[in-house]
């Protein structure tokens, strides 16, 4: 199992560049955006915590500091996104990949913020260090078989085509094992600024590492069967109930 702290490598459109080319309504909410864009670029100090998860996250476009952003008082910036977003275009994403160019820029000239970024690195290699420790002691299966029975649960196609996708159900599993299974560096790691970042990523390492298992271990592989079975059960008894109330 391999627990990395891999960064964005490829090279997308810049948000400016989006936004200018839109076209059609509501075109108050693009000068919005476009607007927000600007002060990101021209103050990054005024967005630190913004442009640290940024910078972390695996996914940021999934990450609910970012698309619960306000970008005035009223209005999300996950909302402005998705309503600027021309048909097959995804604005949410785009925002979350210029965010992580800014705050990569930014940490190259800011000593302080890349102090900080240095810190928040420092403190997942001690989460990983942890996690090995538990894996070299045979006790996660033992101790923590619900936490990778929810995890193995979550789609396997999505995991490996687009686990962003899984980016709220990675930091709901992350912030459970936080607080369940890492005593010495959960709580940093749920106090942090960026626990957002930390525990999606931790989240995704243990979804990871559940299907691994599910796929050498019979038995752990029957169970997540028969509770994948219960729930499929349960979902077709909850519809059951809503037809025959309809009816009623």
């Amino acid at each position: 199992m391999y627990i990395t702290t891999s960064e964005k490598l490829e090279q997308t459109p810049t948000l400016s560049g989006v936004v200018g080319g839109m076209l059609g309504e509501p075109l108050a909410l693009k000068k919005l955006l476009l607007e927000f864009r600007t002060k990101v670029h021209e103050r990054p100090q005024d967005f630190k915590k913004l442009l640290l998860v940024a910078r972390l996250h695996p996914f940021p476009s999934s990450s609910w500091v970012i698309n619960q952003y306000p970008v005035t008082p009223k209005q999300l910036l996950v909302d402005v996104a998705l309503m600027v977003s021309e048909p097959g275009e995804d604005v949410r994403a785009q925002v979350g990949d210029e965010l992580w160019r800014i705050s990569n820029r930014f940490e190259k000239t800011n000593a302080d913020f890349r102090q900080q970024i240095e810190a928040e690195k420092q403190l997942w290699d001690k989460t990983t260090k942890t996690i090995q420790e538990l894996l070299r002691q045979k006790a996660m299966l033992k101790q923590h078989k619900l936490l990778l029975l929810e995890a193995a649960l979550l789609n396997p196609k999505q995991l490996q085509r687009n686990p962003e996708a899984l980016g709220m159900e990675f930091f709901s599993l992350g912030s459970k094992f936080a607080a369940q299974a890492l005593p010495s560096v959960g709580p940093y790691l749920i106090n942090s600024d960026a626990s957002d970042a930390h525990l999606a990523r931790l989240g995704w390492v243990l979804t990871r590492y559940a299907h691994a298992v599910q796929e050498k271990d019979r038995t752990f592989q029957k169970e997540v069967a028969q509770e994948r079975q219960k729930r499929k059960q349960a979902e077709q008894e909850r519809q059951r109930r809503r037809r025959r109330g309809r009816r009623q």
